[in-house]
């Protein structure tokens, strides 16, 4: 019987301490992100997890502990290299260019890629699963709906190329087939693409019906890490920390 694949890892946060001034929001935040899984971080406001996304993204520094993308340490790589690694976070609110077309919206995730064919696939794609920016790939992203802003900031962040996706409540305030259209996307880039997702969600039953596991964070520590499925069913854990 040949042995079991050994599971690689996407990220590995070790000790994170971080936040905004004197005052971390993280402490000592440990997290193993596996390659090719979904992970949601899921806790009540306050909790830490946007703080969490930026840091890993580069946007806020760490005042102590590491954070390796393939075993390398990401210290002192500024955003732009993190994403040319990979990394690519989609923020909170939607965050699009009001003032440019959907297309051109979705080329500026691909900057600085040289190939035009793979961009060319790549928008084709982004397309395909998302008709409606299709039709308005003329119109500029001010005119969109905020669900089809949230497709647009997921569909560009595609372009990217990313290696491991940061999401930040990609579901707030949307409908809920809205929602369901942004969730399958997310599982469908894992499951055609690879893509490691590292979902921050309030909305915690859906974030954990497409995660794989689940991970509560509160006050900036994280208090539990399991499997999705075994996170949901854990009565307690779910009043104490999550509210339902």
């Amino acid at each position: 019987m040949s042995a079991p694949t050994a599971v690689r890892t996407a990220l590995a946060l070790d000790g994170v301490v971080a936040g905004y001034g004197q005052d971390p929001a993280l402490h000592g935040v440990d997290l193993v992100v596996p390659e090719g899984a979904i992970v949601a971080v899921v806790g009540a406001n306050g909790a830490g997890k946007s703080t969490l996304l930026r840091t890993i993204s580069g946007l806020l520094p760490t005042s102590a502990g590491d954070i390796r993308q393939d075993g390398l340490s990401l210290a002192g790589v500024p955003v732009e290299e993190r994403i040319r690694r990979g990394i690519v976070h989609v923020p909170e609110r939607r965050q699009v260019i009001p003032e440019l077309t959907v297309e051109e919206n979705l080329r500026l995730g691909a900057l600085w890629r040289r190939d035009p064919a793979e961009r060319a696939a790549d928008t084709a794609e982004v397309y395909e699963f998302f008709p409606a920016l299709a039709e308005r790939r003329h119109r500029a992203g001010s005119t969109l709906s905020g669900g089809e802003r949230q497709m647009l900031a997921i569909g560009r962040a595609f372009m990217a190329h990313p290696k491991v996706m940061l999401l930040d409540e990609p579901s707030l305030g949307l409908a809920p087939k809205v929602v369901a259209d942004i969730m399958s996307m997310l599982a469908w880039l894992r499951a055609e693409f690879s893509i490691t997702v590292l979902l921050v969600e309030q909305n915690v039953r859906t974030a954990l019906s497409i995660a794989d596991t689940g991970v509560v964070l509160n006050l900036g520590r994280v208090v539990a890490t399991r499997p999705a499925a075994e996170l949901e069913a854990d009565e307690q854990l779910r009043h104490l920390y999550l509210g339902f």
